[in-house]
């Protein structure tokens, strides 16, 4: 049960990196205005075309594992509500996604530490049942 809870935490971490990852590509109107351009991992330079997907040209690109990590990183800084700041939203729907994440991670944090502690809770106290028969069982062979 415990190695359930773990995988269930590591999941939510890659779901939320996940969104964030794509929240940071849904920014139309100003591409340079999300997480990615302002932590360095993503550039583009504005052709001042009319058209949206002719606009952008991308001129800087990280790797998407390097995407990826940096936006799970932000996923469990902000789901254990450590928030050290270094990555943050720039635009409406990264906020607004960062909101949800927050919500999410601890509802579902506090729940499942709190499951976790019962659990190893439940164990002590079973041990300790166990040592204080075996100590009466001993007492009887004495």
């Amino acid at each position: 049960r415990v190695l359930f809870r773990s995988f269930y935490l590591v999941f939510l971490m890659h779901m939320c990196a996940c969104f964030f990852y794509i929240g940071g590509l849904f920014n139309l109107k100003d591409k340079n205005n999300n997480w990615m351009s302002a932590d360095g991992l993503i550039a583009f330079d504005d052709l001042g075309t009319g058209n949206v997907r002719e606009r952008f040209v991308q001129t800087k690109d990280s790797t998407s594992l390097k995407k990826y990590f940096s936006a799970l990183y932000f996923s469990v800084v902000t789901c254990t509500t450590v928030g050290y700041g270094d990555i943050v939203p720039k635009n409406d729907f990264e906020l607004f996604l960062v909101m949800a994440v927050m919500l999410v991670g601890v509802v579902v944090f506090s729940y499942t530490l709190g499951d976790l502690a019962g659990q190893f809770g439940e164990i002590t106290r079973s041990n300790k049942a166990t040592e204080a028969r075996n100590m009466q069982i001993s007492d009887l062979d004495s």
